[in-house]
C-alpha cells in the first residue's frame, strides 16, 4: 500500500492548508488521534502573517462507506475534513487511517494526520491521551459537557437514518453560528430532524450517485463514481429567484472530485431519488439480488407496480414528482447503470444490519395515511423486510 500523503514535516503530500502545528497558542485546540498525539489549532488565516481566511472546515458525521469515500475527495484536494465515527471503524481510522480501493484497484492509505478524527462514543484526555466513555445523562442520552472539537462551517451527514437522532445532539454543540447542516440519507426522515433542529435556512438536501462499499473497518472499496447535488430545503416559487448556495458550502462545490452541484430544484431530484430506492431497494433484499436482475421478466412488474402505486402518494403529499414514463426511464437507467451492484438495504440484510426500509416505503405508507390513500404493496415491502 503506498501512503496517500506525507506526515507533518515530510514530503509528497500537500499539509491541509488551514491547520497548521502551534504548540504554544492559547486558542482552542484538537487532539489529533494519531501515534503522534500532536495538537492542531484552526488559525485566523492560512499562513501567519496574510489575510486571506481558512476554507471552511468540514464535518463528515457518520463515516461508513459513503462518508469515508467523500471524505476521500476532500482530503484529495487538500482540505482536512473532520471524520465523526465510533466504534471499530473509528479505532482503525485512528490506528491506521483510511485504507481505499480506487475504481482502477488502486489501493492507498490516508494517514489520520490528513484528517480530524471525533468519536462519538469516547474522549480523550487532553494530557494523558487515553480515551475513556463520553459521559451522558442518563434521562435523555445527551452528552454532559461540550464535545473537545472544534466548530465546523459544514456538517455533511451520511449515516443510516436512525442514526442521526444521535449526530444531531453532536452537531448542536460544535456547530458554528453560521454553519450548515447537509442531509444525504436514504428517505426522507433526515431532514425533516435537522431542520426541526437547525431550522431550514442552516439545512441542505443533497444526494448523490457516488457508491462505496465497506469490507472492514478501516477499508472503503469505491463502486462507482457520481456526483453530489446539493440544493436549498426550503421550497422554491416560480416568481422567486433561486437562492445561492450558503458561502461555507465553496468547501464542496469546489472539490473537483466530489463533482458537486447546486440544483434550486433539488426537491424533484430528492423525489426521484426516493421514489427509485422505493421500488427497486426493498424488492432487491427480499429477492437477495443484484439490481440488474429487477429488469429480468421475473421482478420487473412488481417493480414496476410498487413505482405506480408510490407515484401519486408522493404526488399527494406535495412532493415534486415525475411523470409514470419519465420514472419509468428512471427505473431502466438505473438497473442498467448500476446492474451489478448491491443496494444498500441489501447489504444491510446480509450483514445482518437494521435496514432502511423505515425511512424509504415507510415514508411512503405515512404519507399514504395523511392522505387517506391505500399502499398495500409498500406496506407489504415494510413488514417482508423486517422479518429478515
Amino acid at each position: 500500500n503506498a501512503s496517500d500523503g506525507a506526515r507533518e514535516g515530510g514530503g509528497g503530500g500537500a499539509r491541509a492548508p488551514h491547520r497548521f502545528r502551534h504548540p504554544t497558542s492559547s486558542r482552542e485546540t484538537w487532539g489529533l488521534p494519531s501515534s503522534s498525539q500532536s495538537s492542531f489549532v484552526r488559525a485566523s488565516s492560512i499562513l501567519p502573517g496574510t489575510t486571506m481566511d481558512p476554507p471552511p472546515l468540514v464535518c463528515v458525521a457518520g463515516v461508513g462507506a459513503l462518508g469515508a469515500s467523500l471524505a476521500a475527495y476532500m482530503i484529495d484536494a487538500g482540505l482536512c475534513p473532520v471524520l465523526v465515527s465510533r466504534g471499530a471503524q473509528a479505532h482503525a481510522l485512528q490506528h491506521e487511517g483510511l485504507r481505499l480501493q480506487d475504481l482502477d484497484g488502486t489501493i492507498r492509505l490516508i494517514s489520520p494526520e490528513r484528517f480530524m478524527l471525533y468519536k462519538t462514543d469516547c474522549e480523550r484526555d487532553p494530557i494523558t491521551g487515553r480515551y475513556s466513555k463520553r459521559p451522558k445523562n442518563p434521562k435523555t442520552g445527551h452528552f454532559l459537557k461540550r464535545p473537545n472539537c472544534p466548530k465546523v462551517d459544514v456538517a455533511l451527514i451520511t449515516c443510516k437514518n436512525h442514526q442521526v437522532a444521535g449526530l444531531l445532539d453532536f452537531l448542536e454543540l460544535v456547530l458554528a453560528p453560521s454553519g450548515v447542516v447537509v442531509t444525504c440519507c436514504n428517505g426522507v426522515g433526515a431532514s425533516k430532524a435537522a431542520i426541526s433542529r437547525f431550522g431550514r435556512d442552516r439545512v441542505v438536501l443533497a444526494t448523490t450517485t457516488h457508491a462505496a462499499d465497506l469490507t472492514e473497518p478501516g477499508w472503503v472499496r469505491r463502486a462507482g463514481e457520481g456526483t453530489l447535488v446539493l440544493g436549498p430545503s426550503a421550497a422554491t416559487t416560480a416568481d422567486a429567484p433561486p437562492p445561492p448556495p450558503p458561502p461555507a458550502l465553496s468547501a464542496l462545490l469546489e472539490c473537483p472530485k466530489l463533482r458537486c452541484t447546486w440544483d434550486a430544484n433539488i426537491g424533484l431530484v430528492v423525489s426521484r431519488k426516493l421514489l427509485m430506492n422505493a421500488a427497486i431497494n426493498a424488492i432487491a433484499a427480499i429477492a437477495k439480488v443484484v439490481n440488474g436482475e429487477l429488469a429480468g421478466p421475473e421482478l420487473w412488474p412488481s417493480v414496476l407496480a410498487v413505482c405506480e402505486e408510490t407515484l401519486p402518494i408522493m404526488a399527494a403529499s406535495g412532493m415534486p414528482c415525475p411523470s409514470l414514463s419519465e420514472a419509468v426511464a428512471d427505473l431502466e437507467s438505473i438497473l442498467a447503470a448500476t446492474a451489478s451492484n448491491r443496494c444498500s438495504t441489501l447489504k444491510d440484510v446480509l450483514l445482518g444490519r437494521r435496514t432502511e426500509v423505515d425511512a424509504i416505503n415507510g415514508a411512503i405508507v405515512d404519507m399514504a395515511k395523511e392522505s387517506g390513500m391505500p399502499a398495500p404493496l409498500n406496506n407489504l415491502l415494510v413488514a417482508l423486510v423486517n422479518k429478515l
